[in-house]
């Protein structure tokens, strides 16, 4: 999760807005980013049914 964390800061040190993750459904992940919305994939969402 460190890594992910760290290219998120880098995206936003070089000036992009970060509004929304969009993931593979990783708990440890969608708790890492509770400060901003997170969707599953619809791939894993399908994957999961």
């Amino acid at each position: 999760m460190r890594c992910i964390k760290k290219g998120i800061n880098e995206l936003k040190s070089r000036g992009f807005e970060i509004l929304a993750i969009v993931c593979d459904g990783r708990r440890g992940l969608i708790k890492s980013f509770n400060e901003m919305p997170i969707q599953m994939c619809q791939f894993y969402q399908t994957a999961v049914k």
